[in-house]
């Protein structure tokens, strides 16, 4: 009886300690995520207005006012910063773009750098919603004389300022980080001016852990790590706070809108999301058995453990094993994006239901989603179960894509991995992928002026991982279907999961082929080298479809017709390249863009990567900046070895992961006549 009894209240300290513990999981990495939308979500003080198409403009279009202009926009919600009680803190991320625009005005006699520039905030609620009054466009809506330098601000910011303030700026052009005071405590000067009318990408990173806070920024998407700062940011602000921006100029000399914003915070919190009678029940509990029960506790848990252990191992017998723990320390270290739930997800795509799945990749299916709480769209992609290098590919999609920022990159917004699931989540694209405009249900849907501006989204996108990032990224899956068209139109790159860092001036040396047939460069198939070459030569197959409106390999054709880069280079050879362009066009296109891509399609085909261009070169002529090379009239021949044979003898189109090794082959290529082209910039 007594053992019986014993039993029991261990069983329901188990209980009430396995509640404890659901309670305290569920309250820890409670993420908080935003996206600006006009007036939703966000408070808005001072001249700020909403213009028509969702773009916050801070301060007012009018001269000659006096007394100059501020505004602000706050997200209307306070955010947990840190909790004093579990010793807790924030790791937040935000990314958004934002355009200062100059409107020098010739009556006040203002100089000609205009002024004064543009922050990101982050404040107490007492202080954080209202711009306090300064007349004066140098404290940009940030702070006034009275309480410049002030502890009680609890105010701090980076600044992207554009005027020099003598009293307290060093130049006229430099991002910033202040802390209760309009002097900056670290700052660095920018070659380009801010206030030049384009559209500037930030992104700005706290790691509570390292009190670390990082600045990104560059203009047309190419933004790259500015400034660093070793803040404790505890020490500053309360433990709620409220994120906004804040703008300011003297006589309207500058224009201030923020485009896009996002936001992102992970806070590791416990105790304050309890409630306080679960916390004594638990308590009460532990008392009431004290340590006579030890031993019962200890047998009936190891009981429960070897049950639950026994049970989950049946149930997963037909499905992929859970994700290792290791996955989520590795996870952890990028601290963003945000991690979704299992039931957020499923909820969102109606139990990823047919009907919402939008297509099919290489290691699984995409879907719509509508996330509940924001009504968000959203694509989330969940790897297949069979695909044995699922795992791989899940990481390195997060551990590449999650880094990089370029308006022609697809954006992920999150991940999950629970229920033996891998699951990632993506800016939703209204339009799909480019393939079904070129050769699928959409076909011929897009014009020629359209097409031409893909093509250079796809060319600034490799332009920006292999030179223009800290390291190179070789994408080695560039295909049509990878391509995403957003509601205009614009390309975005995505699918990062083949995608591995190199140093610059490096190739990979791997001993697995990865690609599609057909965009696949041909010394990938043979050594297992990638490289940004591989990529050219992948971008090439690609410019090719966009102009001749065919897929890069068509079985269904006669041989020269099979291989699409063969057919096209026989019509320039035989001077009728014209031929070749897509008949969905119906002859409306621009003949000069349409010789162009052609060409750049054929030279960055070329079968001996040191005879492709770099994609720097693609992109001067994309922009007419220099002109056409001298292609061979004939496609150049490869010599190939027999296993290389054998690897392009297959007959379908599909993604490939075969063991090749890396040292049993060699590549050549033989041209009938040299490639030349006068060099731009």
């Amino acid at each position: 009886m007594a053992h019986s009894i014993s039993t029991a209240l261990a069983i329901y300290i188990v209980a009430q300690c396995f509640l404890f513990k659901i309670s305290v999981t569920e309250a820890e990495n409670v993420p908080i995520s935003f996206k600006l939308d006009g007036d939703k979500l966000v408070r808005r003080d001072g001249d700020a207005v909403v213009l028509d198409d969702n773009v916050i403009q801070l301060t007012n279009n009018e001269r000659g006012l006096l007394s100059g202009t501020a505004g602000r926009v706050v997200y209307d919600n306070p955010i947990p910063l840190w909790n004093a009680s579990n010793k807790s803190f924030a790791n937040f991320t935000t990314h958004f773009q934002f355009q200062i625009n100059w409107t020098r005005d010739n009556v006040s006699g203002y100089d000609d750098y205009g002024g004064d520039g543009l922050a990101f905030f982050m404040a107490s609620p007492d202080t954080g919603y209202n711009v306090p009054y300064s007349g004066d466009g140098g404290w940009l809506g940030l702070f006034s004389r009275n309480n410049n330098g002030n502890l009680s601000n609890h105010l701090v910011a980076v600044e992207f300022d554009t005027y020099n303030s003598s009293n307290w700026d060093k130049n006229d052009n430099h991002i910033g980080i202040d802390v209760n005071n309009i002097t900056s405590e670290v700052s660095v000067p920018l070659e380009q001016r801010l206030n030049n009318s384009k559209i500037w990408d930030a992104r700005i990173d706290y790691l509570g852990r390292e009190n670390m806070l990082v600045v990104y920024a560059g203009s047309n998407g190419t933004a790259s790590r500015q400034l660093s700062h070793k803040i404790n940011l505890t020490k500053y602000l309360p433990e709620q706070i409220v994120v906004g921006f804040s703008a300011a100029a003297v006589e309207s000399s500058e224009i201030h809108r923020l485009i896009s914003w996002n936001f992102t915070s992970v806070i590791s919190s416990s105790s304050e999301l309890q409630s306080s009678e679960k916390r004594k029940v638990t308590w009460k509990a532990f008392i009431l058995v004290g340590s006579g029960l030890l031993i019962a506790v200890i047998f009936v848990s190891f009981t429960i453990y070897k049950w639950r252990n026994k049970e989950k191992n049946h149930a997963m017998e037909d499905e992929e094993q859970p994700v290792n723990v290791d996955i989520d320390m590795e996870i952890a270290m990028e601290h963003v994006p945000r991690k979704f739930t299992y039931e957020e997800l499923t909820l969102s795509t109606s139990n990823f239901s047919e009907e919402k799945r939008l297509g099919r990749g290489g290691f699984g299916d995409v879907y719509k989603g509508i996330l509940v709480r924001s009504n968000e769209i959203v694509a989330v992609k969940r790897i297949s179960a069979g695909s044995k290098q699922g795992k791989k590919e899940y990481l390195a999609e997060i551990s590449t894509i999650n880094r990089l920022r370029h308006r022609n990159l697809v954006q992920l917004l999150g991940w999950c991995h629970e229920k033996a699931q891998l699951l990632l989540v993506y800016e939703y694209m209204p339009n799909g992928s480019l393939d079904n405009f070129l050769f699928g249900e959409r076909r011929g849907e897009v014009e020629w002026s359209r097409r031409y501006g893909i093509a250079t989204d796809i060319a600034n996108a490799l332009l920006y991982l292999h030179e223009l990032w800290d390291e190179c990224v070789v994408h080695r899956d560039i295909k049509s279907s990878n391509v995403l068209l957003d509601a205009q139109f614009n390309a975005k790159l995505g699918d990062f999961g083949l995608a591995r860092l190199v140093k610059h001036d490096q190739w990979l040396q791997t001993t697995k082929v990865a690609g599609t047939l057909g965009y696949l460069a041909p010394e990938c198939a043979v050594t297992g080298i990638s490289s940004p070459e591989s990529d050219v030569f992948s971008f090439g197959a690609v410019a090719l479809e966009i102009a001749c409106g065919r897929p890069v390999l068509d079985h269904s054709l006669q041989s020269p017709k099979v291989r699409l880069v063969e057919w096209v280079w026989e019509m320039y050879g035989e001077g009728r390249l014209f031929d070749a362009a897509d008949k969905n066009l119906e002859g409306v296109f621009d003949r000069a863009e349409l010789e162009q891509l052609v060409v750049i399609g054929l030279w960055c085909s070329h079968p001996d990567p040191s005879s492709r261009p770099k994609i720097r070169q693609v992109l001067q002529l994309l922009h007419f900046e220099v002109p056409l090379p001298r292609l061979p009239s004939t496609l150049p021949k490869a010599t190939y070895s027999p296993l290389e044979q054998a690897f392009y003898s297959q007959s379908s189109d599909f993604t490939v992961s075969t063991d090749i090794p890396s040292t049993s082959t060699h590549f050549s290529a033989s041209t009938s006549s040299s490639i030349g082209m006068p060099l731009g910039r």
